[in-house]
């Protein structure tokens, strides 16, 4: 549980101050090393509410992170299960 806590404030902090594509990284290594990593839909969501665009720019989804986090991690959930 302390691991996870830790993890999430890492992730937290790397949203803020590192690019996109650390946090990416960070977020799918937790959800393969965690069981039902929830926070990683959740860190789509403060993505989006931090840099989504009013007019949803963003190849015309406004929505983009949440929508990326959902789908990596359905897939994740499914390659873990065909791994065990």
């Amino acid at each position: 549980m302390v691991k996870r806590i830790i993890f999430d404030s890492i992730l937290i902090l790397a949203l803020l101050f590192v690019p996109w594509w650390v946090v990416l990284v960070l977020g799918i290594t937790a959800t393969f090393y965690f069981t039902s990593y929830y926070e990683f839909i959740a860190l789509g969501v403060v993505f989006d509410l931090l840099y989504s665009t009013i007019q949803g720019a963003s190849f015309g989804y406004g929505m983009l992170g949440f929508i990326v986090s959902v789908t990596l991690f359905l897939l994740i959930a499914r390659i873990k299960r065909e791994l065990r």
